[in-house]
């Protein structure tokens, strides 16, 4: 019964952790890079699949994209989420048999339970699309696991699961390197058993030589000198994300407790080797792992190395160096319950992490991708397909192909009325994308029939508004010596879009669609007087 209760726990903990992170994700859309997968990958052919994402081949979850798409459609991100939290799971069973087999059940128990709630690597456990990261992990983690035994059709599990890690992301290339290494230290025949890691590795060529050329690279060979600086700060800032701290602080470096940390156990390590003077085949397997990980961040010019979405790969691998530093010893009941302790208390932060994670940047970042589409959605025809709309945090998609995706798999977009009951820090965005997706500005010049004039005049220092039509176009002629900015809007309460200035004395034109809304357009004047006629 002792022997089973880690196993037991282990259950508790990754329900607690499912239920955390399903009433987060029910929360949450579609964020940023997943709008890749979702919009810009139309149809089944061959470059679908296979054209590289920053770098990465998303094979698997373009697929994986493809069938929930089908299934399900676009207007809940819930059952892509499901797949992903389902991956992130599966990863913590495998770091606890990883480390089971090595450290006993207490001790891996620990382990998983940090990775179950690291919050702060919020980014991969709310983000539906890092199921790319969970599965290059889980394939990674199963090779591994596959060739501690050493048979034919273990081998081949093996590289079929390598080929799946490399499928997802390129995060599966250091468990390659991990099973080469394995296998080069392992019993012989090493030759019949090359075919392990040479058979993803050759794939991965064979599909970098195809497609994945062509995404470039941010390889940086002037960033060598600085590799050992990089790794240090990784391995602290690993080391705080798994005790529940923030990987790093205002200061762009990680906290000075996890950096002292970092040389204690590095110290520790050497005189441990100085000892010995052996490292296990499994140690220094566990080192190419983290090391070529490390490693390739290092090189990788991008100014988001220490983002949260890599501290939890670098958690994952720390366990691991962990396990097999420490491979057949057996800590007294103190040691144990003192790691307990501290993942209890790590638990605690890392749960506030994510949710600081949650509640500051992801559920905002959802509601304003929500009610930007919602803008979008409210133009309908008058929509200019061409306008690229803005997809945080980094993605551009073009209003054409959201919207032939939206016909064919509906919408997480707020509705007009769903719009309109969210705040005001929705609203006024919301505002200037509608504004500038109906293309609503100020041209100069402006023939037409002009009739219903009227004199607008605000007093000095003060902006005036007024009330327009739902549509229409307008004639406005600066009558004062000064230039006037002209800003309209129709959801929020005070116009916020700006449709261009008047210089003085001159006139323009404003084009105002309706869309698909009869609410009217609320138009702010800075300056003036001015007048506004109707142009039929």
């Amino acid at each position: 019964m002792r022997q089973r209760a880690p196993v037991y726990l282990l259950a508790v903990a990754l329900a607690a952790s499912a239920a955390l992170l399903f009433s987060y994700a029910s929360h949450l859309t579609f964020l940023g890079d997943s709008w890749e997968l979702l919009v810009r990958r139309p149809g089944w052919s061959p470059n679908t699949f296979l054209e590289p994402f920053n770098e990465h081949p998303v094979v698997i979850p373009a697929l994986l994209y493809k069938i929930l798409l089908a299934a399900f459609g676009m207007d809940s991100a819930f059952p892509f989420h499901a797949v992903a939290i389902f991956l992130f799971l599966l990863c913590a069973i495998l770091v606890f048999v990883f480390m089971r087999r090595r450290v006993g059940g207490w001790l891996a128990l620990c382990g998983a339970v940090l990775l179950l709630f690291m919050g702060a690597a919020y980014e991969d456990l709310l983000w539906e699309f890092q199921m790319c990261f969970f599965g290059s992990i889980a394939g990674g983690l199963g090779a591994l696991l596959a060739l501690d035994r050493e048979d034919r059709a273990r081998d081949w599990l093996a590289s079929v699961l390598l080929v799946l890690a490399t499928a997802f992301s390129t995060l599966g290339i250091p468990f390659v390197l991990a099973a080469a290494t394995k296998i080069f230290l392992g019993p012989s025949p090493r030759l019949r058993r090359a075919f392990v890691p040479l058979l993803p590795l050759g794939l991965y060529a064979i599909w970098w030589l195809g497609s994945g050329h062509s995404a470039g690279n941010q390889l940086g060979l002037g960033d060598i000198p600085h590799l050992p600086g990089y790794v240090f700060d990784a391995a602290s800032a690993g080391i705080a994300s798994l005790l529940g701290r923030q990987p790093i602080e205002a200061s762009g470096r990680p906290p000075a407790l996890a950096q002292i940390l970092a040389i204690v156990l590095g110290v520790a390590f050497i005189y441990w080797f100085g000892r010995r003077q052996k490292m296990s085949p499994g140690l220094i397997v566990a080192l190419v792992l983290t090391f070529s990980f490390w490693g390739l961040l290092a090189l990788d010019r991008g100014p988001q190395r220490f983002s949260s979405r890599f501290q939890y790969p670098s958690g994952v691998f720390l366990l691991m160096v962990a396990a097999e530093a420490l491979r057949g010893y057996k800590p007294p009941r103190v040691a144990v319950l003192a790691v307990a302790v501290i993942t209890a208390a790590a638990l605690a932060g890392g749960i506030s992490l994510l949710d600081k994670g949650y509640s500051t940047k992801w559920k905002p970042t959802s509601e304003s991708i929500e009610a930007t589409l919602g803008a979008v959605d409210l133009a309908g025809a008058d929509a200019q397909p061409t306008y690229e709309i803005s997809l945080p945090p980094s993605i551009y998609v073009s209003v054409g192909r959201y919207r032939r995706a939206m016909r064919a798999f509906g919408t997480p977009a707020y509705s007009e009325a769903e719009l309109l009951a969210a705040g005001e820090s929705e609203l006024r965005p919301a505002d200037r994308v509608f504004a500038a997706v109906v293309g609503a500005r100020l041209a100069s010049g402006g023939p037409g029939r002009r009739s219903s004039c009227r004199r607008l005049d605000p007093r000095a220092d003060v902006r005036l508004e007024t009330r327009l039509p739902p549509s229409g176009r307008f004639a406005l002629t600066n009558l004062s010596g000064e230039e006037v900015l002209v800003e309209g809007g129709r959801l929020a309460p005070d116009p916020s879009a700006r449709l261009g200035r008047l210089e003085a004395g001159a006139g323009g034109s404003l084009d105002l669609p309706a869309g698909r809304s009869d609410r009217p357009w609320k138009l702010r004047l800075d300056g003036g007087p001015v007048r506004l006629c109707t142009l039929r």
